[in-house]
């Protein structure tokens, strides 16, 4: 039975499910560095076993239908023998009502979600935002399809893909994608190397870095900037 907040991922040209996949790489002590996926289906053995392994994940299910506190509260409680587990949530793109927007603030407290993701066109965008820096989680916004601009805001970060742009802002929050073939997200080695040298460059001073894999292949993918950004 699907779960909210899990997803789909290929590696090595076989379906593999996961809920998300992380690596951490080597860095200098004190900062924190993390390359993952996003995306949404079972983890094998659920997020008690993922949590073994890895120790970051950006939930995306959050941004299509609403997931109540209670699966929320039990995601956290999965995670609890991991106490540097870190989520990131993809906020919905608008909410029907105030009740609504509670309700996902008190889901971004229960999973104490250090990372909100956001479109650039989201319903009282800069509302919001203020609302997340209060309960500690940082707002990452995203640039809207067919949108020509990034409001600016403080204490924002600003999502980018370093396949395609230098970041419009901070630079600590990058979600590849890389070009389209067909229906599905790909990251060629032309695409990985600037993507690796945009990272390098526009991070290497940043103590709090997270990279979020949307590629069709996002785990192997994930471990390819992993290595490439190991080796800038």
């Amino acid at each position: 039975m699907e779960e909210a907040g899990s997803f789909k991922l290929r590696a090595g040209g076989e379906l593999t499910t996961v809920v998300c996949f992380l690596m951490r790489a080597r860095v200098p002590a004190g900062r924190d560095l993390r390359v993952g996926c996003g995306g949404g289906s079972d983890y094998p053995g659920g997020l008690i076993k993922y949590a073994e392994r890895f120790d970051f994940v950006e939930v995306n299910v959050t941004h299509y239908r609403p997931v109540s506190v209670s699966i929320a509260e039990r995601w956290r409680r999965q995670v609890s023998l991991r106490p540097t587990f870190e989520f990131s949530v993809k906020a919905p793109p608008s909410f029907g009502s105030r009740l609504q927007r509670n309700e996902f603030l008190e889901l971004v407290s229960a999973l104490d979600a250090r990372f909100v993701v956001m479109r650039s066109d989201a319903d009282a965008i800069e509302e919001l935002c203020d609302l997340l820096l209060a309960l500690g989680a940082t707002p990452v916004v995203y640039r809207a399809r067919g949108s020509t601009s990034i409001p600016k805001i403080s204490g924002v970060l600003y999502a980018w893909d370093p396949v395609l742009e230098e970041p419009p802002g901070p630079a600590g929050y990058a979600r590849v994608f890389g070009v389209a073939q067909g229906i599905l997200d790909h990251l060629g080695e032309g695409m990985l190397k600037t993507a690796a040298e945009r990272l390098g460059r526009w991070t290497k001073d940043l103590m709090k870095v997270r990279v979020v894999a949307h590629t069709y292949r996002s785990a192997d993918d994930a471990v390819r900037i992993r290595e490439a950004l190991l080796a800038y």
